[in-house]
């Protein structure tokens, strides 16, 4: 069963038209959201190189953001689990930088771990380097606290 199969109830449908001016159809956003959920699951590296990416971040983005409207319009318990889940996922991806070259070598040796834990303790010095130098990068001006107060903001004005 699909995440957005709800939809294909007629009384779901006005929340179609909203979502897919976003250019991106409510399949595509499904589609979307689900291998990158599967990839967080499944493939996380250690650190996080956007070019390991299923899709980029401004399509990973727009396919949970169509996600998160159309379950915040819903007022069931499910639907609110469901917001909450898009938009921690969403947040996760926000990590994710560009890798600068001189240092592309070390991510990759990085990224053959499948956990910071699992680097070798002469290594991890360098390893918790380069992880946050590329998270604060990957962040970049989404640092959660902001994002929290973006999000409360909107709903205020909901």
């Amino acid at each position: 069963m699909g995440l957005f199969n709800f939809l294909k109830k007629p009384s779901a449908q006005e929340s179609v038209p909203q979502a897919q001016s976003k250019g991106m159809s409510l399949r595509q956003a499904e589609k979307i959201v689900q291998e990158c959920g599967a990839f967080l699951a499944n493939s996380l590296p250690v650190i996080r190189d956007e070019a390991l990416l299923p899709y980029s971040k401004e399509t990973i983005n727009q396919a949970h953001a169509i996600g998160i409207e159309i379950f915040k319009q819903r007022s069931d318990s499910k639907s609110v689990t469901i917001v909450a889940n898009l938009v921690g996922a969403q947040t996760s991806f926000w990590m994710f930088a560009t890798i600068d070259s001189e240092d592309q070598k070390m991510v990759d040796h990085f990224n053959q771990f499948k956990s910071r834990d699992a680097v070798p303790k002469e290594e991890q010095q360098e390893c918790c380097r380069l992880f946050s130098k590329y998270m604060k990068r990957g962040m970049g001006n989404n640092k959660p606290g902001r994002v929290a107060s973006q999000i409360q903001k909107k709903r205020a004005l909901d």
